[in-house]
């Protein structure tokens, strides 16, 4: 993937390829050169292989966020509307199978435990890194943390494109329904207007008090 982030790499690694391999090769030039140029106008988002296994996960995410962007951005006006109902049937269908993973590990004994050390320290691991993510205690039954600074969010509409941070926030959604034994729960994202994103993932028979 790269030291850095590298828009060849990021166009290989991101959920939008099922859209990038229908489109002409002046198109995807075009995609390309966008991707550096967001890349060169946020110098903050950079991150190497010395972040450790912070590098792998914000590589996934900003290959997502910035191909979203130039995927966005290099469309007509007039076809930007059935364009993001694209984007947003794709990560539905990426999030619908992250979340058949989710349910088949969900039902080996011990999962709940090791997610409810696990997640939440890996999702800090983006803190400073356009993140900003808070562990909540929710008892012995449950886990979650609140995002409250999200490169979606902040990027998305700096660059004039508020209306994609709901398909995102809708993947989390699709990835986390119906779990074995589990609830996810939220009140709210950034994108939607909420002053944070709020995880929640209680035992289906505990969930009176998931969190402040």
């Amino acid at each position: 993937m790269g030291w850095r982030f590298i828009p060849r790499d990021m166009l290989r690694h991101n959920d939008f390829l099922p859209i990038l391999r229908s489109l002409p090769g002046d198109r995807l030039d075009k995609i390309s050169e966008t991707v550096q140029r967001l890349i060169e106008e946020h110098p903050d988002q950079r991150v190497n292989l010395s972040a450790g296994p912070a590098y792998f996960l914000m590589h996934y995410l900003m290959s997502d966020l910035y191909t979203a962007l130039a995927l966005y951005q290099t469309e007509p006006a007039a076809g930007q509307r059935k364009l993001l109902a694209k984007m947003d049937a794709v990560l539905q269908r990426a999030g619908k199978k992250a979340n058949r993973k989710m349910r088949f590990m969900m039902v080996i004994p011990g999962t709940f435990s090791v997610a409810r050390t696990l997640v939440p320290k890996v999702m800090v691991m983006g803190n400073g890194r356009g993140f900003m993510v808070r562990p909540v205690d929710c008892g012995k039954d449950g886990f979650g943390f609140d995002v409250t600074e999200c490169p979606y969010f902040r990027l998305f509409a700096a660059n004039g494109c508020p209306e994609l941070g709901p398909i995102f926030c809708r993947f989390d959604e699709a990835e986390s329904a119906d779990l074995p034994g589990l609830v996810f729960l939220r009140q709210g994202t950034l994108c939607t207007g909420y002053d944070k994103c709020d995880f929640r993932y209680v035992k289906k028979d505990r969930t009176n008090n998931p969190g402040g």
